[in-house]
């Protein structure tokens, strides 16, 4: 008997043309599952605030985890109850490695996107993306410095992310960042390197759900 259905954002259930839509027949499998008893959640890449509101509001998705498992949040309640975010030294590691090779990249928080001021600042620099420059000019919030971030602001860096590397340079970037021990490195699309923990995974905050839960992995569907 299937006890929890998890399912993926992009590239699952999310129409990618405009990374936003899900259909009408999706919400009705999803209220279809809940109204049988099963446990229905999202495990997504995305940070929090990256999530529609008409998805973190359904009363048919009861668990959430964001930033590829660094983080496993109860809807019905909005406690977190799981977190393996990247330490200090490793952020300040990523993030001198991306100013060596002149990567713009973000730093997911709280459920935010957070990048260096300097950085914001030149912009123009990065050769970003057309698709993608109107999003990363606007949405991050910025910080001074890693320490400013992490040890003033207490924040936990749950992902670490470089959305808009030059096609060029990708293989090259690529291989940089695979020399770094202690992380899991991914990508979705040729432009696109996210970086979490190295214990990080979704499955990894599945399996700390169903054991809460007491389900069997055998009674869990994954999208």
């Amino acid at each position: 008997m299937i006890k929890l259905l998890v399912f993926d954002l992009d590239g699952t259930v999310v129409w990618q043309k405009d990374h936003s839509t899900i259909t009408s027949r999706t919400f009705e499998a999803i209220e279809y599952a809940a109204n049988k008893g099963v446990i229905v959640m999202i495990a997504t890449g995305r940070m929090l605030s990256g999530i529609q509101d008409y998805l973190r509001n359904n009363k048919n998705i009861k668990y959430l985890i964001t930033t590829n498992g660094s983080k496993l949040i109860n809807l019905q309640n909005n406690e977190v109850m799981y977190s393996n975010p990247l330490t200090y030294d490793k952020v300040k590691e990523l993030s001198n490695k991306a100013n060596e090779l002149g990567i713009f990249y973000e730093l997911y928080c709280d459920g935010k996107s957070y990048a260096p001021r300097e950085n914001k600042e030149r912009i123009l620099e990065f050769n970003i993306h057309p698709e993608w420059f109107d999003m990363l000019n606007n949405r991050p919030i910025s910080f001074e410095s890693i320490d400013d971030l992490m040890l003033n602001r207490k924040k936990e860096v749950e992902k670490f992310n470089m959305l808009s590397i030059p096609y060029d340079r990708y293989d090259e970037v690529w291989k940089e960042f695979k020399k770094i021990k202690g992380i899991n490195q991914v990508s979705s699309i040729r432009i696109n390197i996210e970086i979490n923990n190295e214990t990080t995974s979704k499955w990894a905050a599945i399996s700390y759900l169903i054991n809460y839960l007491g389900i069997k992995q055998e009674e869990v569907i994954e999208e």
